[in-house]
């Protein structure tokens, strides 16, 4: 058996990499594999499509995992975790390597945030001029966590290292509008814009 597949892939003309020995070898039971993934895990045929036009463009550049992750989430408003392998097969990348990029960054998110993501910079200025006192004034408005989205998903708490707005802190942004020396009180006023 071992020869025949040597001949097979002898008949090509050229010496095969290991990615495209397994994608032959594989494909069949990939794909079937595949299928039931998306049904198990509950990926939309909708989802899975925008997947594919997403991956689609980045495919033929070297393997950028975060580039691909971070156009997904553009898109998507997250990446999908049932994607992971399709992200991986399209970069010619492992999923440990995918899901490494994916758990490495905190800015990348693996569910779909609120109508308006709010991020509370925790840079060092801003810990030293009361970013906590805003967290917590946000935790309780809000009654969520750091991560979680608010009842009625109009909005996601989350944090940042720095938004490079030190001379003006604490800092915080909703969604790409940054806000310079806050205090807990002004916050039921900023968060009427957003409703």
């Amino acid at each position: 058996m071992a020869g025949k597949k040597s001949v097979w892939l002898m008949d090509e003309g050229r010496t095969p990499s290991i990615p495209t020995i397994r994608h032959k070898l594989f494909a069949p039971f990939r794909i079937e594999i595949r299928t039931t993934r998306y049904v198990i895990l509950g990926m939309s045929a909708p989802m899975h499509e925008q997947v594919k036009t997403i991956l689609a463009k980045v495919r033929n550049e070297p393997p950028n995992i975060l580039k691909a992750l971070l156009a997904l989430q553009e898109r998507l408003g997250h990446v999908p975790t049932e994607a992971v392998p399709d992200i991986a097969h399209a970069l010619g990348a492992t999923t440990a390597q995918v899901a490494g990029v994916l758990s490495y960054y905190p800015d990348l998110r693996l569910t779909h945030p609120g109508r308006h993501l709010i991020r509370v910079c925790m840079g060092e200025s801003c810990y030293a001029n009361g970013c906590g006192r805003l967290l917590r004034e946000l935790q309780d408005r809000l009654r969520v966590d750091v991560g979680e989205t608010a009842a009625g998903g109009k909005f996601t708490l989350d944090t940042m290292s720095c938004a490079g707005n030190c001379a003006v802190s604490p800092t915080l942004m909703i969604d790409r509008d940054l806000y310079g020396r806050l205090l807990p009180s002004q916050l039921v006023t900023l968060l009427e814009r957003y409703k």
